[in-house]
């Protein structure tokens, strides 16, 4: 999946989430996949569900958030739906 003026974070996340799509996951999952993203680098640190979110954003977001190029939508506090 590439998303049309998506960051590479962005694109390599949805890449990694690929195998979990249809599955809901915490944000402590979210974590240690972001984290064993190779190429992410320190820069994976900042990257949060809520970012790359379809019903929620916040100031620092993806330009995929809250469209329907978002990686996941959340479900309850800590828990997301993947995309």
């Amino acid at each position: 999946m590439t998303l049309v003026g998506a960051s590479q974070p962005h694109n390599l996340i949805g890449q990694a989430l690929v195998l979990f799509r249809g599955q809901q996951i915490t944000f402590d999952q979210w974590e240690a996949i972001v984290r064993q993203i190779p190429g992410l680098g320190g820069k994976g640190k900042f990257e949060h569900p809520s970012d790359h979110c379809s019903n929620m954003s916040n100031k620092q977001a993806c330009s995929c958030a809250r469209t329907n190029q978002a990686l996941v939508t959340r479900v309850q506090k800590g828990i997301y739906l993947v995309l």
